[in-house]
């Protein structure tokens, strides 16, 4: 029963934050924020994988570098 007690209160909490952000002209700000921080990180991290494959496929079609 213990779970069900910390699922419940979670949930609400969840539900809570959800409301916050959906349904409050700063929320809706604050979501818009997050969202667009969300895309940078994104694009970041998509650079730093294009340049780590591009690093390793130059490596492996380099004779030298072995």
């Amino acid at each position: 029963m213990d779970n069900f007690l910390k699922g419940a209160v979670f949930g609400a909490a969840v539900a809570l934050v959800g409301a916050y952000l959906l349904g409050t002209d700063k929320g809706k700000e604050t979501c818009k924020k997050v969202l667009n921080e969300v895309d940078k990180l994104k694009s970041e991290i998509k650079t730093k994988i294009d340049e780590t494959l591009s690093d390793y496929q130059e490596s492996e079609s380099d004779p030298e570098g072995v």
